[in-house]
């Protein structure tokens, strides 16, 4: 799945692609399959679901929600199914992705990834480097770890979570042990500077700057509009060595494309936003 409602799916194991247009000029963030028939797909503002191995998609059902921008999904069984926006909603379904519900919002930050072992027990994960857990079906949901480091992705295998973030960092625990207890590889001294592509994007009213400084550096980070106007300084001083996260805030803005250019000595590197509502 991908942009402008675009899906891609193969029977023979990549070699031949069958595209799917679903008409819908939106991003399409993650997608899930039960087995080889059912399967939901997400994205900023919609859902769509499939009954027929992705044959065609339509469009889900909500119960009194203003859909988000969704960013991951899991189908866990028949009866229970997830979706979490970037801002932390979490929606259920029971009936594989054909209506939806409200169920509760995790907490605060841009949230990136979600996985449950069944239907009690599920962690979340956000760009600030936090992990939330929740024991009874997603309706509470309590911080259990923080590390000062973005993750970006959460997934699980029979009895173990795994969370990976930025520079290289992996975290792992059991399933059935305290997140307290997590272990984790602490990233090397960084050698390069890095201008790393925000996080989310596309966005609906905040993103994640990340840039990595090998040595004390003064930085400048600025935000420009498409035709190469100046509209904002973000960071103008002097850094230290290693990974920092900017939160960018983009309530105020209008929809588009923006692009963020950092200049750290003879160091230039630029990314380009994608900002929508």
């Amino acid at each position: 799945c991908g942009r402008k409602g675009l899906l891609v799916s193969s029977n023979s194991g990549g070699d031949q692609l069958t595209r799917y247009n679903s008409q819908l000029n939106v991003f399409l963030n993650d997608i899930e399959f039960l087995d080889t028939v059912s399967g939901i797909t997400v994205g900023n503002g919609v859902i769509l679901y499939t009954s027929n191995a992705g044959a065609s998609w339509n469009p889900a059902e909500y119960d009194s929600i203003n859909v988000p921008n969704l960013v991951c999904c899991q189908i866990i069984a028949p009866d229970f199914s997830i979706a979490l926006s970037s801002d932390g909603q979490l929606l259920h379904s029971a009936d594989l992705g054909k209506h939806w519900t409200y169920r509760k919002t995790i907490g605060e930050g841009n949230f990136t990834s979600i996985t449950f072992a069944d239907k009690e027990n599920g962690w979340a994960t956000n760009s600030s480097g936090s992990i939330f857990s929740s024991d009874n079906t997603g309706y509470k949901w309590e911080e259990e770890f923080s590390i000062d480091n973005g993750l970006f992705s959460l997934t699980r295998n029979e009895s173990q979570i795994f969370a990976c973030g930025l520079g290289g960092m992996v975290l792992t625990t059991c399933i059935d042990t305290n997140l307290e207890e997590l272990r984790y590889d602490e990233p090397q001294q960084p050698q390069d500077f890095v201008l790393y592509q925000n996080y989310p994007n596309p966005f609906n009213s905040a993103t994640n700057i990340v840039y990595q400084l090998k040595r004390e550096q003064h930085i400048s980070l600025a935000l420009y509009n498409t035709v190469g106007q100046k509209i904002a300084i973000l960071v103008n001083e002097f850094k230290s060595p290693g990974r920092h996260i900017h939160h960018l805030n983009f309530k105020n803005r209008s929809s588009g494309i923006y692009y963020v250019k950092m200049h750290a000595g003879d160091f230039v590197s630029t990314k380009r936003l994608v900002h929508i509502k």
